[in-house]
Parts: C-alpha cells; sequence; structure tokens
C-alpha cells in the first residue's frame, strides 16, 4: 500500500505510516470495490495517456503487422503497416512516414514497400546503410521476427 501523505511504500496490515504517522486504516486506498454488479459495461481509464502506437493510415484499415522501436528514439513507439499495398518512408524527416532520430540517420534512408501481402526494404543508397538480422541490405523481404537497424535505431518487425 502507498501511504497518501507520505506516498512512502507501507504494509497492507499497518494502521498508522512508520514513516509521517498518517493514519492508514479505513482508507480504501488499493482496495477493489464492485460499484454495480452484473453489469458488463466497457472500462473506462480517465487521466491517462497512452501514445506509443502510430496509426499510418485510415484508423480501421486492417494492418498487415507493425514495426516496434527497440533501441534508439522514439523507443518502444510501434507503427501499423497497413495491409494494402503501399510504400512508407523512414528517415529523420517531417517528410518520412516513420521519424527517427539518432546518428547515421538519413532524411529519407529508407523505404518500406507492402506489395501482394508481402513487405519489402529498401535502403535508399545511404552512407550508413541499412541492416536486416545483422546483414546489410539493399533490398529484401522481410518476415516476422525480422530486427532492422537503422543508424543507432534497432526495430523489430512483427506480421500478424
Amino acid at each position: 500500500m502507498v501511504c497518501p501523505n507520505c506516498g512512502a511504500i507501507v504494509a497492507d496490515n499497518l494502521e498508522v505510516c512508520p514513516h509521517c504517522g498518517g493514519k492508514l486504516k479505513d482508507l480504501d486506498i488499493g482496495k477493489t470495490k464492485i460499484i454495480s454488479e452484473g453489469s458488463f459495461e466497457e472500462t473506462k481509464v480517465f487521466g491517462v495517456s497512452y501514445e506509443k502506437t502510430v496509426v499510418l493510415r485510415e484508423e480501421k484499415e486492417p494492418i498487415l503487422g507493425w514495426l516496434v522501436v527497440l533501441e534508439g528514439e522514439p523507443k518502444w513507439q510501434d507503427y501499423r503497416i497497413p495491409l494494402k499495398d503501399s510504400q512508407i518512408l523512414i528517415g529523420s524527416s517531417q517528410e518520412a512516414n516513420i521519424q527517427l532520430k539518432g546518428q547515421g540517420i538519413e532524411k529519407v534512408h529508407a523505404s518500406l514497400r507492402v506489395k501482394e501481402g508481402k513487405v519489402y526494404l529498401t535502403d535508399l543508397d545511404t552512407e550508413t546503410g541499412t541492416r536486416v538480422n545483422g546483414e546489410a541490405i539493399t533490398k529484401v523481404e522481410i518476415e516476422d521476427g525480422s530486427e532492422i537497424e537503422i543508424g543507432n535505431v534497432r526495430l523489430k518487425f512483427r506480421r500478424l
């Protein structure tokens, strides 16, 4: 339990906080309450922002998979890849669909192309190159679990 007075973590069975002396019993902190029984309404979370997924196309469009940034910036950001044939530019510029930050990343560094259900990654003739699963590439089909290195950013491709 967390003391509401000082924020210290304390044992659930205490009546008084050992750090600040504040009263802990009879508070409903950390206790789950059933507001209404038999209700199967949607759970709502207020005051929390989870802005980690970036939708590259229309929100209701089916997706083929996604890219997740494992190392570099923006770390843990994930990008949905649409199922329909499309081209996605990766780089450091504002014009890139997937914007990465870091060393060795050119303004338009690579192209991710979805064609007939397959995903192809192409290095756009960059100085630092693009690697897939540790190998330098010019153009390659990526598959579920492929790790992509662009500059100092490492991404993982996951396919549905």
